[in-house]
Formats: C-alpha cells, structure tokens, sequence
C-alpha cells in the first residue's frame, strides 16, 4: 500500500501535470482527498500501489526536454522532493539514456 507522503507526493504532482493540460485544479483539502480517493482505486484495480517514484521521473523527464537541462538541485526544486531521490531521478536519467555527461559537470539532454 501507498504510505500518505507518498500519496501526498503523487497527488501534488497529478494536481500540476493536470494544471499544466489546463485542467485546473486546487491544492485545497478536497482536491486532495478525491485524488487520494481516486489513487486507492486505482490500487485497488492494478493490486498494488502506484509508484510515486515514477510519476516523478516521468514529470523530471519532461521538463529536462522542455527545458534543454537538468540537474539535481533542478529536479529537488522543481518536483519539491528531497535531495536523494532528485539524485535517483538523476542517476537513472543517466542510465536510461536521457542525460549523458559531457566534461567536468556539464551533462547533455538528449532528444527522445
């Protein structure tokens, strides 16, 4: 089961990638209980949880497109998590073959 940060982390990230389509929603306390509610649903019907990792990397993936770069301190302040799991978006951005390095610190957005 989805711990409540999770839900919390998930439901945050649904409620901007909705406003970004121009769905919009608030980030008031029955926005966030219908999406939590609609989140246990959807548990329920796949038989596990949804991965909050995911939905971010997904969200992290977009933007690095959108934006032409990325980096850790990017990814932590734009999608409000910690500086570990940023650097695990980061990392497996990497080894997914959406960022390579280039020299020194310097990191390349490839096309997808």
């Amino acid at each position: 089961m989805t711990t409540p940060n999770e839900l919390e982390v998930l439901c945050r990230t649904l409620i901007e990638q909705a406003n970004a389509a121009g769905i919009m929603f608030t980030k008031d306390a029955s926005a966030m209980k219908g999406l939590v509610d609609t989140i246990k649903s959807i548990e329920q019907v796949l038989d596990g949880p949804v991965d909050p990792e995911t939905s971010m990397y997904n969200t992290a993936v977009r933007e690095a497109r959108d934006a032409g770069r990325v980096s850790i301190s990017a990814i932590n302040r734009n999608l409000r998590c910690g500086y570990n799991m940023a650097g695990r978006i980061f990392d497996r951005m990497i080894a997914d073959g959406v960022i390579r390095k280039l020299r020194g610190a310097d990191y390349e957005v490839l096309p997808a």
